[in-house]
C-alpha cells in the first residue's frame, strides 16, 4: 500500500534519517523543498544502509545526488522510483535549517 514513509524538517548541517525501509524491497518517491524564499540552500541526499548511524556523513558509494547539490529559493528536488533495499534508510543534510524533506512509497 503507498503512503508516507518518513518526513523532517532538517536542521542545519546534520546528517538525518528521513525514512527506514522495512523488510520488503519498495519504490519511493524522495521531493526535498526549500522553503527558504531568499536564499539558496546546498544539500546531500544518500541512501545508506542499516548500520548507518544519525550525524555521521554517509559513505562515498551511498550519496545518491552529487554532495553539494543546490536548491534555488523556493524550489525543490524529487526524486522518483527510487528501489530501497530492506532496512535501507533515506539520509539527508541542508547547509541551512529551511529544506523539508518527504518520502513516499509503496
Amino acid at each position: 500500500m503507498a503512503g508516507l514513509l518518513g518526513k523532517k524538517a532538517l536542521a542545519a548541517d546534520i546528517y538525518e534519517t528521513v525514512a527506514i525501509n522495512g523488510d520488503k524491497v519498495k519504490t519511493v518517491n524522495i521531493r526535498l523543498i526549500n522553503r527558504d524564499l531568499v536564499k539558496a540552500v546546498s544539500i546531500v541526499l544518500a541512501i545508506c544502509p542499516p548500520t548507518y548511524v544519525d550525524g555521521d556523513a554517509p559513505a562515498d558509494e551511498d550519496h545518491y545526488e552529487p554532495p553539494g547539490v543546490t536548491v534555488l529559493r523556493g524550489g525543490g528536488v524529487e526524486n522518483t522510483a527510487v528501489a530501497l533495499s530492506p532496512g535501507e534508510k533515506v539520509v539527508a543534510r541542508a547547509s541551512a535549517a529551511c529544506v523539508t524533506v518527504r518520502v513516499h512509497g509503496m
